[in-house]
């Protein structure tokens, strides 16, 4: 057990990532509390999937866009666990919207939960660690390919993800001497059970398996297995980084499967270059 002993808090923990870590956690020995927004069940169900790895573990509902509710989750988790020694920042919002169409409303509460959230939920957590006398302490977030990989219908999120990594590499560099660790895991598009149902559908799966290396779509574990390691002593002189977890599908660049014109597209585009180094 590499955790044992460690006491946990894991935001939007009753989706199916976060259900994922939490379970997680517990097997490898950590005490876990369990945020949840709305789905009160979800959370109550995996407390007591936690529990049968002989842990502690408490579900706490939480608005993370609001600070007092992040301050009051934070206080509840320390009062349930005895401390603090973990913060997984997990908790999203961002529906897909094209951009004529985003509203403001939209935006905010986009960037009030994936940045704001994220960064308050952090700095409260840390703090705590820090007072309570921590010589090592893990803040690990959760981002997404979106900070880079963008599109249309997904700028509002993209760019909350971008501000969540410039935060980790920030905190890094601001708590690297109290002995916290924060760094960053990236997913691409994971198989939880809502992709896989969209994806039975070959023309949803197809433009996303063509450009992905590995050939397949990343499961909930391979999110979980970089979080539990980014909390180990294992990792240690890791910090400040963010890690993607896509199956190389940010790197891929223009090698996927194209049309005809795309490819002809390509084609010129490198002639022009060419013909622009032969130049200089």
């Amino acid at each position: 057990m590499r955790l044992k002993g460690k006491r946990a808090l894991i935001t939007g923990a009753g989706g199916a990532i976060g259900s994922a870590l939490a379970i997680a956690f517990a097997k490898e020995g950590a005490d876990v509390a369990i945020h949840y927004k709305s789905s009160r069940q979800n959370a109550l169900d995996n407390a007591k999937l936690c529990e049968q790895y002989g842990v502690k573990a408490i579900a706490i509902q939480a608005d993370v866009s609001k600070t007092d509710e992040i301050e009051r989750m934070i206080n509840e988790a320390v009062e349930g666990l005895g401390g603090l020694d973990i913060v997984v920042n997990n908790a999203i919002y961002g529906p897909q919207i094209d951009i004529m169409e985003l509203t403001l409303e939209e935006i905010n509460r986009t960037f009030d939960t994936n940045l704001r959230g994220y960064y308050y939920t952090g700095l409260c957590g840390i703090r705590q660690m820090i007072r309570q006398g921590n010589k090592r302490g893990w803040l690990v977030n959760i981002s997404s390919i979106s900070s880079r990989a963008m599109t249309s219908t997904y700028t509002h999120y993209g760019a909350t993800k971008g501000g969540v990594e410039a935060t980790t590499r920030g905190f890094a560099v601001a708590f690297a001497k109290y002995g916290i660790n924060v760094n960053c895991v990236a997913p691409g598009c994971v198989a939880t059970p809502t992709v896989k149902n969209m994806f039975e559908d070959p023309k949803n799966a197809d433009p996303v398996l063509s450009r992905t290396p590995n050939g397949y779509i990343p499961e909930v574990e391979d999110v979980v297995g970089p979080v539990i390691f980014l909390c180990t002593e294992e990792a240690r002189a890791i910090n400040g980084q963010v890690l993607d977890v896509d199956g190389g599908y940010v790197i891929q660049g223009m090698e996927w499967d194209m049309s005809d014109e795309m490819k002809d597209f390509r084609n010129k585009l490198e002639e022009q270059g060419a013909d622009i180094l032969r130049k200089e």
